[in-house]
């Protein structure tokens, strides 16, 4: 069996990682600029827009929000696209549209004790 030593091989990753995280940057903020256009858009429709203070994921704002998150997640990120190419985890200050969301009651499963 032979070892073989790599102690002399560079690798480009550790060469592109800065320009990787760099370019990442550049394309978050390219990302912004136009998703507080969208958002101006959106306001000015009456809609309404959730600005992130870093942390959240789209079900905790469906959450909070909403106390639902079945189906509202999925309209989050339909309202917002790209968002999910952020991560699980949302930077701060990055405005996010919420959707427009009709809640129902469900009194399938309440049960009645008396009548």
């Amino acid at each position: 069996m032979s070892t073989t030593d790599n102690s002399e091989v560079s690798t480009t990753n550790d060469v592109e990682l800065p320009e990787r995280q760099q370019e990442k940057e550049q394309q978050l903020q390219v990302w912004r600029e136009q998703q507080e256009k969208y958002a101006e858009q959106a306001r000015q429709q009456g809609k309404a827009v959730y600005r992130t203070s870093g942390g959240e994921t789209a079900d905790w704002i469906a959450w909070q929000l909403f106390q639902e998150t079945r189906y509202i997640t999925e309209s989050i990120y339909e309202e917002n696209p790209g968002l999910a190419n952020l991560g699980v985890y949302l930077p701060e200050n990055i405005p996010v549209i919420l959707p427009t969301v009709e809640l129902q009651e469900n009194n399938a499963d309440q049960v009645v004790l008396w009548q």
